[in-house]
């Protein structure tokens, strides 16, 4: 066990645990990698840790199709995300 706390993936869960809620953002805004979630689930796969993974990795998933929902509060950025904005396991923002 004790192996798996100093792995790379132990280090790297610990690190991106605060962020959970949060999307992987790169530079100013330009790319998004979908849920912060989704690499924690992949930490935890790797960790071992099955349970934890998919609490996780189902977490992603929800929080990637939120994007998708925000249409019908706000059609405007719905459409500019529609039109901008590639979702999945990761998501790319592509300004016009």
């Amino acid at each position: 066990m004790r192996e798996h706390r100093t792995s790379p993936s132990a280090r790297a869960y610990a690190l991106l645990s605060p962020y959970a809620g949060l999307p992987v953002i790169g530079s100013l805004g330009v790319v998004c990698f979908g849920s912060v979630e989704h690499p924690l689930g992949m930490a935890a796969l790797t960790m071992g840790d099955l349970d934890l993974a998919v609490r996780h990795l189902r977490a992603a998933v929800q929080a990637n199709l939120a994007l998708s929902r925000i249409a019908g509060v706000d059609p405007v950025i719905g459409e500019e995300l529609r039109a901008s904005v590639q979702t999945g396991l990761r998501c790319c923002y592509r300004p016009r």
